[in-house]
C-alpha cells in the first residue's frame, strides 16, 4: 500500500476520536494554507516581535516560516505567539547564505523589505513565482549577505515623518496584502494533496493526546 493510501487511512481512523466540529475546522485550514509565500525573520531578538511574526504567518494562511538565528536568541513569547507555532513548519538555518540557498534550490524568489533604491512598492510585487520575504533584524534591518544575495526587494509605502515600521506590523501588512492578492489569483497556491494529507495528519496528532497509542491499535490491525 502506499504511503499517500496509507496516510488517508490512518487520518480516517483517527477522525473517530475527534469531533465533527474539529474535523472541519482542521479541513477548512489545510485548505487554506500556501507555501507559495513564505517569510524569512532574519536575526529577530526581540520575542514579541518574533511571536507576533509568526502569529500573523499563522493567521494568513503561511505555512512555512524560515528562521535565521546564528545567535540562537531567536524566542517566544506565549502570550503574544497564542500558539501559532504549533500549526507551523519553523526552520531553523545557521546563516543567511544557506537559508537563501535552501530556498532558491525550493524554487523561491528572494524578495527584502528595505528602503532599497531599487525596491518597488509591496502592491507592485509579482506572485507569479514563489515568494519568500525577507524581514531584518530590529536594529539593522536586512544584514549585508541579505541585500546581496535577495534577488529584489520591497517597500511598504508610507506618509509620515518616521519612515520605518515595526518588523512585525511590517510582517503583518505585507501578509495581508499579498496573501489577499495571491487568492484572487489563477495561481495553483495550495498545497498539494499530499501536502494537505499530512499536514491533515500531524493536526490530529497534536489535537490527540494519546494518538501514538491509538496509531499502534490502527497499525496491528493492518
Amino acid at each position: 500500500m502506499s504511503e499517500q493510501n496509507t496516510n488517508s487511512q490512518l487520518i480516517a481512523y483517527l477522525q473517530q476520536f475527534v469531533t465533527v466540529e474539529k474535523q472541519e475546522k482542521i479541513a477548512q485550514i489545510v485548505a487554506g494554507r500556501t507555501r507559495h509565500i513564505t517569510i524569512v525573520l532574519e536575526e529577530l531578538y526581540q520575542s514579541h516581535n518574533a511571536s507576533a511574526a509568526l502569529r500573523s504567518a499563522e493567521c494568513f494562511g503561511l505555512q512555512d516560516v524560515h528562521v535565521v538565528d546564528t545567535n540562537r536568541s531567536f524566542a517566544l513569547s506565549p502570550s503574544i505567539a497564542k500558539g501559532a507555532a504549533q500549526w507551523l513548519n519553523v526552520h531553523k538555518h545557521s546563516s543567511t547564505l544557506i537559508c537563501f540557498n535552501t530556498l532558491k534550490a525550493a524554487g523561491y524568489t528572494i524578495v527584502g523589505t528595505s528602503l532599497h533604491p531599487t525596491a518597488s512598492t509591496i502592491h507592485e510585487l509579482p506572485l507569479d513565482s514563489k515568494i519568500a520575504l525577507v524581514f531584518g533584524t530590529e536594529q539593522h534591518g536586512l544584514s549585508d549577505d541579505a541585500v546581496k544575495y535577495a534577488d529584489a526587494f520591497i517597500t511598504v509605502p508610507m506618509v509620515g515623518f518616521t519612515q520605518s515600521l515595526n518588523v512585525s506590523v511590517a510582517v503583518g501588512i505585507c501578509l495581508y496584502d499579498l496573501t489577499a492578492r495571491l487568492r484572487t489569483t489563477s495561481i495553483a497556491w495550495q498545497l498539494s494533496i499530499a501536502e494537505q494529507q499530512e499536514l491533515t495528519l500531524a493536526w490530529l496528532r497534536k489535537s490527540l493526546i494519546h494518538h501514538t497509542k491509538l496509531e499502534r491499535h490502527f497499525f496491528k490491525q493492518e
